[in-house]
Order: C-alpha cells, then structure tokens, then sequence
C-alpha cells in the first residue's frame, strides 16, 4: 500500500484482536508476554478464537530444553546462566525455540509463577498452538503501518526509562539510539495526530504521530497498560511479526 493511501490511525484493540493486558510482575518475561500477544493476536485475526497463552511454560521450557519425541532436536541447547528461568530470553532465541514445534501451552493449565518452580518435563510439547513461522524486520515508519494492517501485532524492543515517560499523558520517547534496549513490548497500531506535546521536555520530540503500545505490567500502568511511543523514538529494535496456528 502506497504510504499516501495509509490511513491516519490504526488501532488492532477495535478490531477484538489484542488480548487483555497481562502484568510480568517482578520477572524479566517481558520477551514472553510479548511472543505470548503476538500469537494471541494471530489466533484471533484468522479466526480460530481466543487464547491465554502461557508465559511460564514458554520461559521453562526455553531454559530447560526437552528434546521433542520424534528425538530430532537432541543437540539443541540453551545454557542457562541465572538461577531463575524467569531472568533470561528473548524474542530470537525464542522464535527458532518455537521453531520446533515447542508451541505454546495454555495459561490456565501453566499459569504464571513468580518465584522459580520445576515442570515435568513430560509436558514440555503439551501445547495448545504452534508457530506457523516468524520474521524480524527493520523497516520504515510507513513499512511498519503495513506490517500492523497485515499482522495487527508487532512484537519489539526498546530501552525504557523513566526520564523519558510521561505518566500524565502515557507517552514516551528516547530518541537516544545508542541506549540500545532494556524492555519487549508489541506494537498494535498507531495515530498520526497524537500530539508532541504529550511527550515530555526531556524527549525533544518535534513531530506529532505515536504507536499505540501494549506494555506487560497489568493494567493500572500507563493507559490500562497502553502507552504512545513517537515516532522519533530510536531505540526500537528487534522488530517482528509472527502467525500461529493449533
């Protein structure tokens, strides 16, 4: 679509297509909660219906690899080097884990532990939904609409400070690219004529126009769990879309 014909704004949540607002509580799951949306959404979008995807068996079973049935997957490792599978990965690493058709377990059957626990490794495959595939992207403003229209979520990282956040206003921006990233969100539309005047002094944002982000710290945070990232922020990275299937 050529970007003249794009509309002003695009907001997945009035299509029924986000699930709700999940809150990481004190772990570093972001990166999970994250994947979690992102095939969620895919779910939803081909009809197949809503799910809770569970984020404590896609980092248990990331950290404390099982080898699938068929004995394919024998010499694939992950080495976990914290004490707590809550502490480590990321949406990579968990693409090309998912890739083996680890799926992804239902919430209420796995659901979320916030001190370390141990699963029988009997239910590593016992999943619900499956990755159809995945692809990370490094795109344009524009290019980064069309993939929204297409796959409604797109999973990211970014580098999240309190410097840079507006509570009044839930909108954000760190036009610092050298601050690399600290935090996975997913993206699920945007709004060209969310005003700059939202942002903070300290981002020295110029233009108006925000993504309409889904945070992972329940829904007393920010707008329900929402927040508006500008467009001039430049520590996005690690972009990608994802579609599943059961």
């Amino acid at each position: 679509m050529a970007a003249s014909n794009l509309p002003s704004s695009y907001d997945a949540r009035t299509k029924g297509l986000v699930t709700s607002v999940k809150n990481q509580g004190n772990t570093n799951m972001c990166w999970a909660f994250t994947m979690a949306s992102v095939l969620e959404t895919s779910l939803l979008a081909q009809g197949y219906g809503a799910y809770d995807l569970s984020e404590e068996h896609l980092s248990y079973f990331f950290a404390n690899r099982v080898n699938d049935p068929l004995g394919n997957t024998s010499y694939d490792k992950n080495y976990l080097y914290t004490k707590d599978y809550h502490d480590t990965g990321n949406d990579y690493l968990g693409s090309y884990f998912l890739s083996t058709w680890s799926g992804m377990a239902a919430e209420e059957k796995f659901p979320i532990k916030f001190s370390a626990q141990t699963i029988d490794p009997k239910y590593a495959y016992d999943t619900v939904a499956y990755l159809r595939d995945a692809m990370f992207i490094n795109c344009s403003v524009n290019e980064l609409k069309q993939f929204l229209l297409q796959y409604h979520s797109v999973g990211a990282n970014l580098y999240q400070t309190d410097r840079y956040y507006n509570p009044d206003t839930a909108a954000y921006c760190d036009r610092n690219s050298l601050d690399g990233v600290n935090h996975a969100v997913t993206i699920v539309g945007w709004d060209d004529s969310y005003s700059r005047k939202n942002f903070n002094a300290a981002c020295g944002v110029t233009t108006d126009g925000a993504w309409i982000v889904k945070n992972s710290w329940g829904e007393n945070w920010g707008d329900e769990g929402y927040f508006y990232v500008s467009y001039e922020d430049a520590t996005f990275a690690n972009l990608f879309v994802a579609s599943a299937q059961t």
